[in-house]
C-alpha cells in the first residue's frame, strides 16, 4: 500500500487475503452471535467486548457480505509486537435488507504470544455510508 512501509519478511499481499478471510469469518460469527469461534482470531480484550456486545443484542442476523475490498493503512513495530490496520471497505446486507456501505478501520495485532498468527485487537472506526 503507499505510504506503508512493511518489514521485508511481511508480505503485504497476505496480510489483506488473511485480513479479508478474517473480517468474512469475524462478521459470520458475530451474525450467529458464536463469540467461542472468534477465540483463536482476536485479542482477549476484543473478545470480551464482542462478548458483551453479542450479550446486549443476543439475536442473530443474517448477514450477506457483497462486496468486500481491503487496504493497508498502517503499520507498527514495538519489541516483539507486530500491528497492522487494514481499512475495510464493505457493501453488506443484513437480514435480507438492502444493503449498506460500510467503512471500518480494523487493527491486527501478532507477536505478544509467539505463535505468528494475526488477533483482531480492535476496531478503530465504523462509518456507515449513504
Amino acid at each position: 500500500a503507499p505510504g506503508v512501509r512493511l518489514p521485508a519478511d511481511i508480505d503485504p499481499d497476505d496480510v489483506l487475503d488473511g485480513a479479508r478471510v478474517l473480517y468474512v469469518r469475524l462478521q459470520e460469527a458475530w451474525a450467529a452471535r458464536d463469540t467461542q469461534s472468534l477465540v483463536p482470531f482476536t485479542t482477549p480484550e476484543m473478545l470480551r467486548l464482542l462478548r458483551e456486545r453479542a450479550a446486549a443484542a443476543p439475536q442473530p442476523v443474517a448477514v450477506h457480505i457483497l462486496l468486500l475490498d481491503a487496504t493497508l493503512s498502517g503499520f507498527e513495530q514495538q519489541g516483539t509486537e507486530e500491528t497492522v490496520e487494514v481499512t475495510f471497505s464493505a457493501l453488506m446486507s443484513h437480514n435480507n435488507e438492502p444493503p449498506d456501505r460500510i467503512r471500518e478501520i480494523w487493527r491486527f495485532t501478532r507477536g505478544q504470544d509467539g505463535d505468528g498468527h494475526w488477533r483482531l485487537d480492535d476496531i478503530l472506526e465504523h462509518e456507515e455510508e449513504e
